[in-house]
Order: structure tokens, then C-alpha cells, then sequence
């Protein structure tokens, strides 16, 4: 998992706070306070790794997969 927050932490500090992914199925703008953990920063980059390829609806299913 520290490589995901290494990958993380770059792009961050690339692109700076977004605020709209929608952890756990939640859609949060500008909530600047997500990630709160590792788990929802694993979520991010594989999501957005996922969605580049593929439907969201798609995408939503494997992170709940991944999530269970």
C-alpha cells in the first residue's frame, strides 16, 4: 500500500486538493479532507486507474468488489 501513497502524494503534489471523488460511493465536492486513510487512497488510484478503460458503472462494481 505505501507504493499506492507514494503515487498518491506525487500527483497531489502535482494537481494539488480536488475534492470529488466520490469515496465509498459518496460523491464529495470539494471535501478537501479525503483520503482520510490508506484505504480510500487505494480506492482513488485504482478508480481512476479503472476509469480511463472503462464504464463507471463498471468501475463501481470492481471497488466494491475490492472493498468486500
Amino acid at each position: 500500500m505505501n507504493k499506492f501513497l507514494q503515487i498518491y502524494n506525487t500527483l497531489y503534489k502535482e494537481f494539488g486538493p480536488q475534492g470529488w471523488w466520490p469515496v465509498k460511493s459518496k460523491y464529495k465536492k470539494e471535501n478537501y479532507f479525503i483520503p482520510r486513510d490508506e484505504t480510500e487512497v487505494f480506492e482513488i488510484i485504482i478508480g481512476t486507474i479503472l476509469t480511463q478503460n472503462t464504464a463507471w458503472k463498471n468501475v463501481e462494481l470492481a471497488l466494491n468488489n475490492l472493498r468486500n
